[in-house]
């Protein structure tokens, strides 16, 4: 069993104050690994964005696209009531990707100017 790589420290810090108490400070601080610009690149441009939100947004387009299209396709055929039941579920379909979306965007705003700043800056 190999040990999972850390991408978090803990360091503790003792500080002695004046009148002879003292105590810790902890402070989380990055990794080597998590400092690693190739890894950071790598880890959030393909693992996190293509894997945890492309992938996910591209699929749940094509296939609730070609539920809406059947959906659609089918209309001439089924009575008002259930005409007005399919174009419904058409809208809650869209509403489903459009709040995927919604709820990766900050991820993905976040990552990207995480990204951007070490490529301009090498900076964490």
């Amino acid at each position: 069993h190999q040990a999972d790589p850390q991408l978090i420290s803990d360091n503790f810090e003792e500080i002695q104050e004046t009148n002879s108490s003292s105590f810790e400070v902890l402070s989380i601080c990055p990794t080597e690994l998590r400092r690693n610009l190739l890894y950071i690149q790598y880890y959030i441009l393909i693992g996190n964005f293509v894997i945890m939100v492309l992938v996910p947004f591209v699929m749940l387009v094509i296939l609730n696209g070609y539920l809406y299209k059947v959906i659609i396709s089918k209309r001439i055929i089924r009575s008002s009531t259930r005409q007005t039941r399919d174009q419904k579920i058409a809208m809650i379909l869209i509403t489903i990707v459009l709040i995927f979306f919604v709820c990766s965007l900050p991820r993905v705003v976040i990552n990207t100017y995480e990204v951007f700043h070490l490529l301009v800056w090498r900076d964490l």
